[in-house]
C-alpha cells in the first residue's frame, strides 16, 4: 500500500505528518530501513523535507539512526512494550470511564460498528485491524 502523494503547502510539516501516521498505522515493520530518496519519490517531494521529517522522527525516538545514512524503524524491547501497555491501560481506562458518563446511544452504535469491523479484520488483516482499533480509540465521543 503506497503512501499518498502530497500537494504543496508547508511541505516539511506535511511530510513529517505523513511518515508519522504511516509509522503509527504499521505501514513500516520494525527493522525496516527507510531510504530518504525512495520516500521523497513516493511522496512526490524533494529529499529536503523528507530528510527534515526523518531527523525530527529520530529526535522523537520514533526512528533510529545507526549510521549517517541508515535510518530504521526501531524494535521495542519487551520491557518497553510492558511499560507502554501499563501506561495505556491506566490512561485508556480513565478515558473510557469519563466517556461513559457522556456517551449517547448513537455514539454507542457507531463504536459497535467499528468493533465489528475490527473483529472481522483481526482474522484476515492485522494492519486493517490496527487501523480499526485506532479508529475506535479516536472516535468522537462528545455529545
Amino acid at each position: 500500500m503506497p503512501l499518498v502523494r502530497l500537494e504543496s503547502g508547508n511541505l516539511s510539516s506535511r511530510v513529517y505528518q505523513t511518515i508519522r501516521e504511516a509509522l503509527i498505522n504499521g505501514h513500516f515493520e520494525p527493522g525496516t530501513r527507510l531510504k530518504i530518496g525512495a520516500l521523497a519519490e513516493e511522496l512526490g517531494t524533494s529529499i529536503t523535507p523528507v530528510r527534515e521529517a526523518i531527523f525530527r522522527l529520530v529526535s522523537e525516538q520514533a526512528l533510529v539512526m545507526s549510521a549517517a545514512t541508515s535510518v530504521q524503524v526501531p524494535y521495542l524491547s519487551p520491557d518497553a512494550l510492558r511499560e507502554i501497555r501499563c501506561i495505556r491501560m491506566e490512561l485508556e481506562g480513565l478515558a473510557a470511564a469519563q466517556a461513559a458518563l457522556r456517551i449517547t446511544n448513537g455514539q454507542i452504535r457507531e463504536l459497535e460498528a467499528i468493533q465489528r469491523r475490527f473483529v472481522a479484520a483481526v482474522r484476515t488483516d492485522a494492519k486493517q485491524a490496527s487501523l480499526h482499533n485506532r479508529e475506535f480509540a479516536l472516535a468522537h465521543t462528545e455529545p
